[in-house]
Order: structure tokens, then sequence, then C-alpha cells
């Protein structure tokens, strides 16, 4: 079973999905994105490693660019 993937880090919505990228044969296939703002996480090989993926970015208002 798959977890919470909690709020968007971009537009703070709960209207996530994950997906599976189409004609995929040699990378990751799944990625979790907003319905909302369509903010997309990083790729993964399967839906659990990209909602861990998902919820340990850093938001872009915290994330430090110095």
């Amino acid at each position: 079973m798959v977890g919470n993937a909690g709020a968007c880090p971009f537009c703070g919505t709960s209207e996530l999905v994950c997906e599976m990228v189409e004609g995929s044969v040699d990378g990751p296939n799944h990625y979790w994105f907003c319905g909302y703002c369509t903010a997309q996480g990083p790729k993964s090989d399967d839906r659990e490693t990209g909602l861990r993926l998902w919820n340990i970015r850093t938001a872009p208002a915290k994330a430090d660019f110095k």
C-alpha cells in the first residue's frame, strides 16, 4: 500500500496522483504530480519510491540557494 503524498510543495493542494510514463522501457517509469498546478516529482522505478522522493523534496520557498 502506498502512503500519503501530503500536500504539493508548490501550491499546497492535495490533488496528487501517481502516473506511469508512457513508453518507458529502460528508465524509471513512475512519478507523482499535482493535478492543480501540474508540478511533477522525480521519476522512480515504483510508486512507493516515487512517493518517498516526492515527500523528501525541499519546498521551493524553504530551499537555500546560496
